[in-house]
């Protein structure tokens, strides 16, 4: 069996995250949940389907962006919904590897199933209670960035 990459969520190589949500609440309460828990991963935040891809594309204006080791994804964005957004970065031979994770306020059975049906990794469903959000952030940070292989970057 092998070991974590990582060790344990205080010890983590630091990854950057990208977290796609045009709710300005909601982003800063996640920003506090990585605070909270004390994990050095940077949280990088854009508002909206647009951005997400120019951010993962490196364009203007996200030229120095950081390729990251992680999307969370709002469905209900402007500009560009996140459906669309999951299937054109899907569909990016560059960026497909990229773990996409729709972290969603619905659990409507037609969003789950499009997003997966599109190319989502995962479907979280935001909790209402703040120590349910960060049970939830720390299991799936936990999973994705310290016991998961991801695909090397070529």
């Amino acid at each position: 069996m092998s070991q974590p990459r990582d060790g344990a969520l205080g010890a983590q190589v630091p990854h950057d995250i990208l977290l796609v949500e045009d709710n300005a609440a909601d982003a800063s309460l996640l920003q506090s949940v990585f605070r909270q828990l004390g994990m050095t991963h940077r949280l990088h935040i854009v508002v909206n389907g647009l951005d997400a891809l120019a951010f993962l594309k490196r364009e203007a204006p996200f030229e120095s962006a950081p390729r990251p080791a992680l999307v969370l994804l709002d469905l209900n964005l402007p500009k560009l919904p996140g459906r669309d957004v999951i299937s054109r970065v899907k569909a990016d031979a560059d960026l497909r590897t990229i773990p996409l994770m729709v972290f969603s306020s619905s659990a409507a059975d037609i969003d789950v199933q499009e997003s997966y049906e599109r190319g989502a990794n995962a479907y979280l469903v935001k909790p209402f209670e703040l120590q349910e959000l960060v049970k939830l952030v720390k299991i799936t940070i936990e999973f994705w960035l310290t016991r998961v292989l991801l695909a090397p970057v070529v």
